[in-house]
């Protein structure tokens, strides 16, 4: 008998390699899955070592027509068969494993429109499967996989119908295998592997390989991370490769509860290459490395201290490589600075930063693509940037008066900046380009707010808030004057009342620049929010949203003014017993976006939905309209499914 059962097993793999290679994973997943439920009979009782098993599933048929814009009628049916499965081999404490598997059979015909008729015929797997083993020691693995189709993906459609419309359905195959460890004191260890594929008619395949490791060692006041991922990834339409390695080392310490220190270092490496195929003939290839390294410093009290203090250093290096082009970049930079609170009113802040970047440009004649004119002189360039601010922020109490609240605030500061820049080429012997500067700043800004609500006796509260703000700044290397003027108005009202929800909101704001006196800009924006929920009956709902926006620019450094107007709105009607019939439920949503003729894109969307349930069978019909620029799509789904 099992001789027997072998041939049989191996004449079925043998079918699956030669039908369909793209479900050899799967199907062995199963198979482990059925081993482990399935204990051979000459090991001991089946009643010691037959697990409880947990099954559930459906059976259902899903009937689904697509009309597009060219008047091309897609109609597509499909009959589904689900099976849900959950069990244990011998001890919950040695291995769990679930399963969930979708066999659909798909038919669907395509006529209409400029295209020829298309008839196909196909079957569609899907399913999930899990296996722990060991899952509550400290060495627990996990084994996952799963492959999905957006045909039969319920989820995916309903979230984006775009999916669909736009030709983007797919199939994805993700494999993935976690070992932990976990030791005494929390200490944590993972080891990840994971294998994706993403196929589409339209996109083509794009593969996905990692595989990685999480070291996490805990102590009383500090916490060190470890991370190692190695990545390669493939697109077929663009036949592009990349590949891509990260070291990365995180350490925590928490010397005092005021104290902190955090350190970081990383190394990140990564080669990318395309070839696209176009009649300009593109490709190339792309290389680069990053190695960083950065610590930090924060003291914050806790126990009312008025100081705040934090410093820190970064160094960063980056080499890469285009198309015989070097390019190599360093830099180095610091800062430090701090808070004195003085009292709940007054704030002091200082802070001081210095920063050091210097790049290198050349050309790899070796690795250069003949096709491309190298540079012919390779040429550097620095920039040494040093800063130093001191600033101080007051800000009032709040007032109250005639029901209104006021409250005011100002702060000040003054920066002092040198910068230093060098430019070299070497070119015939030329020397290189230095320019110094060394400029201050300062600024000043003041600020007001008013607001006042009143209350109704119908539970309606309307509140208005008025602020105004003036800020300046001054260069005395240059001797600029640059000002700023910002008002802005905002209205809202609220009402809960009669089983319903109201808010609308009305903002505008108006601002100004000025340089020397001269105006150089203006901005206006208007901003309309309006939502309602109202409760009709015990079984059904009314809601609804609109918003409005608009904004203006005008600056005078700019060629045209820019103008832009946004609206969208939302209407959703919820029943859950329509004609009073019991759990025959009916949605309706209806969704609108409009934007700027220039910028953005009109989208016009109504679905209306019934959804009926009888013990274990659902059904639901749902016609929808998506009318997005000049395309429309009509979208009609009838599902049905029996559970058991």
């Amino acid at each position: 008998m099992r001789h027997c059962g072998g041939e049989v097993v191996s004449i079925t793999i043998m079918k699956i390699i030669v039908g369909d290679m793209g479900r050899i994973r799967l199907y062995l997943c199963i198979c482990v899955f059925v081993l482990l439920l399935m204990p051979w009979g000459g090991w001991v009782l089946a009643k010691e070592w037959m697990p409880p098993l947990t099954i559930s599933g459906s059976l259902g048929l899903n009937y689904r027509t697509l009309t597009s814009p060219d008047g091309r009628r897609t109609v597509s049916r499909q009959g589904l068969g689900s099976l849900y499965a959950s069990s244990y081999l011998y001890r919950p404490w040695l291995a769990t494993t679930d399963m969930a598997l979708t066999l659909a059979l798909d038919g669907s015909e395509s006529q209409g429109g400029r295209s020829q008729n298309v008839e196909t015929k196909s079957s569609i797997l899907a399913g999930v499967i899990n296996l722990n083993i060991l899952p509550k020691s400290r060495t627990p693995f996990n084994l996952r996989y799963s492959m999905t189709d957006t045909r039969v993906d319920s989820t995916a459609l309903s979230s984006d119908a775009l999916i669909v419309l736009g030709g983007g359905d797919m199939t994805t195959n993700k494999l993935g295998l976690t070992q932990s460890y976990v030791a005494e004191g929390g200490h944590r260890a993972r080891f990840i592997y994971d294998n994706n594929r993403w196929e589409s008619d339209n996109n083509g395949i794009y593969e996905d390989q990692t595989a990685a490791i999480n070291i996490e060692l805990l102590g009383s006041k500090q916490r060190l991370t470890l991370n190692g991922k190695v990545n390669e990834a493939n697109r077929s339409k663009t036949a592009s490769t990349n590949e891509s390695t990260l070291v990365d080392a995180v350490h925590y310490y928490h010397p005092t509860k005021s104290l902190r220190v955090d350190t970081r270092a990383s190394v990140y490496d990564m080669k990318r290459g395309f070839d696209v195929p176009s009649l300009n003939m593109q490709r190339g290839t792309f290389s680069s490395q990053v190695n960083q390294f950065s610590s930090s410093v924060f003291y914050r009290p806790y126990n009312n201290s008025p100081w705040s203090l934090s410093a820190g250093a970064r160094v960063f290096d980056m080499a890469g490589k285009n198309a015989g082009l070097l390019n190599d970049s360093k830099n180095f930079s610091a800062t430090s600075g701090g808070y004195y609170q003085y009292n709940r009113r007054l704030r002091f802040s200082f802070n001081a930063s210095y920063s050091k970047a210097e790049s290198e440009r050349d050309s790899d004649s070796r690795g250069s693509d003949p096709n491309i004119n190298p540079i012919s002189e390779p040429s550097s360039n620095s920039m040494e940037v040093s800063r130093q601010r001191i600033g101080a922020l007051f800000q009032s109490d709040t007032h109250a008066f005639w029901k209104a609240k006021y409250y005011w605030f100002a702060d000040a500061s003054f920066d002092n900046v040198s910068r230093k820049r060098t430019i070299s080429q070497e070119m015939m012997g030329s020397l290189p380009d230095q320019s110094d500067s060394n400029e201050q700043y300062y600024a000043a800004s003041l600020g007001h707010s008013l607001s006042r609500s009143w209350f109704t006796e119908g539970g309606a509260v309307f509140r208005t808030i008025l602020s105004q703000s003036l800020s300046e700044g001054y260069s005395a290397e240059s001797g600029d004057n640059a000002l700023r003027e910002e008002t802005s108005l905002t209205l809202n009202w609220i009402k809960n009342a009669g089983g319903g929800s109201t808010y609308v909101q009305l903002t505008g704001s108006q601002g100004m620049d000025f340089r020397n006196t001269e105006t150089i800009g203006e901005r206006y924006m208007v901003w309309f929010q309006a939502n309602h929920e109202q409760r009709i009956s015990r079984r059904s709902t009314l809601s609804g949203n609109v918003s409005a926006q608009y904004v203006f620019h005008d600056f005078e450094s700019a060629v045209t003014d820019s103008e832009i107007t946004t609206t969208t709105a939302q209407v959703n009607y919820r029943n859950r017993a329509i004609f009073s019939i019991p759990k025959l439920g009916f949605s309706s949503d209806l969704r609108l976006s409009r934007a700027s003729e220039e910028r953005g894109i009109d989208r016009y969307e109504w679905e209306n939905r019934f959804d009926h349930m009888i013990g274990q069978l659902t059904s639901s019909l749902s016609h929808r309209i998506i009318k997005y620029d000049d395309q429309r799509y009509t979208l009609f789904l009838f599902s049905v499914e029996r559970r058991f």
